[in-house]
């Protein structure tokens, strides 16, 4: 059962540090007269939601997946970039 509360706690160890840089974003978008205040907290609410459905989808496939599948998904964002590289002028 430790390794579950320790899961967790790394877990919202790797949330915190990855909105840090959303902090400021909020700022951005608070300071702006462009957006009404009830728009950025739920369009922020929503952006959350939307990525822990996705990545809880993503956790239920990696059971079902083979892992060797799942370490060459890496190729992928690498061939898109050397894809756009040749195409784009």
């Amino acid at each position: 059962m430790t390794d579950f509360f320790s899961l967790i706690g790394i877990g919202v160890s790797a949330f915190v540090a990855t909105n840090i840089d959303d902090i400021f974003v909020l700022m951005i978008f608070f300071s702006s007269s462009n957006f009404q205040k009830g728009q950025v907290v739920v369009g922020h609410y929503l952006g959350i939601g939307v990525l822990i459905v996705v990545s809880t989808l993503g956790s239920f496939l990696a059971l079902v997946m083979p892992q060797y599948i799942i370490g060459l998904m890496g190729l992928v964002p690498i061939s898109i970039g050397i894809i756009r590289l040749i195409i784009t002028p």
